[in-house]
């Protein structure tokens, strides 16, 4: 459970000489990612942001000289926290396993608390001190300062779980992989699909076309055409005053994204989530808060001949945090068939307005996802069903995509219908 805290901690500066002098024992940045990479933690160029490393003289206190490194510090990513930054906070808490032969997994959990008191984009030191470190978990308290040692953030509570070996039956136990199961479809409206004279908020951007899968949509309300490649605020600014102007109130809002040819995909991916996150801007920043529907082609791994396209795939992630910050926009990822996309398969499924977060059409059919476990055979263990999502540390994406705003359902929804505050249909609801 997330939420802001309300009073701010006055931590005094550090000296970054005193500091330096209480961690004389130099330890080689390289050494702590092979240790990393033989848990089965792995940190590409983008990720090795742990420049100088020193550690105390018992082990459980690491300072370091850190930095985004080149690789990951263009385009900015326009969060308040690097991700790369918040990535090498965790590294430095697991700094203690340099010095031990034991490979066990270790994954971040839990923290206790995030608080920003500066400008992360000035952090030039990390602190890390190890409040606890046994067999089954290490936690630690770790700081972000500047260079003249005034703290910018701190994360307290760092919790990283140490499970099992890899490659031993009990790894099984606690990882799971993600299936597919038939899921029916639910009519559309109850059977009774839009009236013809619900208004749409139309998005009017070049080029001034139909997206083909949309077509199908025209007879109850139409479509506006793509969004093109206005900046940010500039899309988010049209979409909510377009919203705003609606006579009557929106019901839904949806994205459609294209399969880009060629390009690369982390491009792709950034720009489509920031297209994204400017539709969650614009809704959450209305009264009516229509839903928000996604639709995607082959973002998923459905059937084993499908071709994912990590330019989309990154959507799902960014809808999962909005579905748990604004719950009030029910935010569902509609993922087409890669192969033969069936227009009115897609038109039904939004028109439906079903409880699922998410959904995918293949072939004809309509499946949801599912938590499994990896089956074992003779002994052995077979590797969990294929990752539908390849892009777990992408911090960049997106290109010339075929964005689509559409416009808003203006009727309300049927009556009975009812609405889950970020229900997921991978587990059960957050407790309230």
């Amino acid at each position: 459970m997330l939420h802001r805290l309300t009073v701010r901690p006055e931590l005094r500066p550090r000296s970054v000489d005193a500091m330096a002098l209480r961690h004389p024992v130099p330890l080689e940045p390289a050494a702590l990612y092979e240790s990393l990479r033989q848990r089965g933690l792995e940190h590409g160029p983008a990720f090795t942001g742990v420049l100088e490393l020193h550690t105390g003289r018992h082990n459980d206190s690491f300072w370091a000289k850190v930095g985004v490194p080149p690789e990951a510090a263009a385009p900015a990513p326009g969060l308040p926290v690097h991700p790369v930054l918040l990535d090498v906070c965790a590294q430095l808490a697991v700094a203690p396993l340099v010095n031990e032969d034991d490979r066990s997994l270790v994954l971040p959990v839990s923290m206790q608390a995030v608080r920003i008191l500066g400008d992360p984009a000035q952090a030039a030191y990390c602190h890390a001190h190890v409040s606890e470190i046994t067999a089954q978990a290490i936690v630690a308290n770790v700081r972000l300062l500047d260079d003249s040692g005034a703290v910018v953030l701190v994360v307290n509570g760092l919790r990283f779980a140490r499970r099992a070996v890899r490659e031993t039956p009990e790894v099984d136990d606690w990882l799971l992989g993600i299936g597919w199961r038939s899921a029916p479809r639910a009519a559309p409206d109850g059977g009774h699909a839009p009236g013809a004279g619900s208004s749409w908020a139309k998005r009017t951007a070049r080029p001034r076309r139909w997206p083909p899968r949309c077509a199908p949509l025209r007879p109850h309300g139409g479509l506006g055409p793509p969004a093109g490649r206005h900046p940010l605020a500039a899309f988010r600014d049209a979409l909510t005053g377009r919203l705003s102007a609606t006579l009557e109130t929106p019901r839904g809002v949806v994205l459609v994204c294209a399969r880009a040819e060629g390009g690369e995909p982390t491009v792709q991916s950034l720009w489509r989530t920031r297209r994204l996150l400017g539709a969650m801007q614009a809704i959450t920043a209305t009264s009516s808060a229509p839903r928000l529907y996604v639709v995607t082609r082959g973002a998923r791994s459905v059937l084993p001949d499908d071709e994912v396209d990590l330019g989309q795939s990154a959507l799902r992630g960014l809808l999962r945090v909005g579905a748990l910050e604004h719950p009030e926009i029910r935010p569902v990822l509609v993922d087409a068939d890669p192969h033969e996309a069936d227009p009115e398969d897609v038109a039904l499924e939004l028109l439906a307005d079903a409880d699922d977060d998410e959904v995918a059409l293949r072939a004809g059919r309509r499946t949801s996802p599912a938590w499994n476990t990896p089956r074992r055979t003779a002994g052995r263990t077979r590797p969990p069903p294929r990752a539908p999502c390849g892009t777990a540390r992408t911090a960049s994406g997106c290109a010339r995509a075929g964005w689509a705003t559409c416009r808003a359902w203006s009727t309300p929804p049927p009556a009975g219908a009812h609405r889950h505050p970020a229900r997921s249909r991978y587990g059960s609801p957050p407790p309230a």
